[in-house]
């Protein structure tokens, strides 16, 4: 019995912080303090204007607000490189740091575009993260400009 209820409190937390991220998520990350304003194009047309930055039960999550002229077939263009650095990277990698390459696909919250990825690092500070495009295809060099974000907490 006090399993039970015990499962019935964790997923009860659970559903009611994952509502309250959505929130954030339909308001443009109003009010919500874990935040980086970046106001920063990879190429023109593909823009972002904030990053958040969520921790939820078993991962962590870095949700890209998009300006709200980027359109879904320039994203769809793109891989996106999320090279992270912290002081747990330099000792699980051989390069100093990991490296989450993903084929993004906007999210819409409203009004609201996001690139939302799920990232598995240990610890809960990182010293730096860097964003940057290249062709859906195969790696054949960087399209754009970079976006590096520094020291993150979740």
């Amino acid at each position: 019995m006090k399993k039970a209820v015990l499962l019935l409190i964790i997923l009860v937390n659970l559903s009611c912080h994952k509502k309250q991220n959505e929130y954030y998520l339909y308001h443009n990350l109003k009010g919500y303090s874990n935040k980086t304003r970046v106001n920063q194009e990879f190429l023109t047309g593909y823009k972002v204007d904030l990053v958040g930055f969520f921790k939820e039960a078993n991962h962590k999550q870095l949700t890209i607000l998009l300006d709200k002229n980027t359109t879904d077939s320039i994203v769809e263009n793109y891989k996106m490189a999320i090279h992270i650095f912290n002081k747990e990277s330099r000792a699980f990698t051989k390069k100093g740091f990991y490296i989450c390459d993903t084929s993004p696909s906007m999210h819409t919250f409203g009004e609201s575009k996001y690139l939302i990825n799920e990232i598995s690092i240990p610890g809960k500070k990182i010293d730096s993260i860097i964003l940057f495009l290249y062709d859906k295809k195969g790696f054949d060099g960087i399209k754009g400009d970079k976006i590096l974000l520094k020291n993150i907490n979740f």
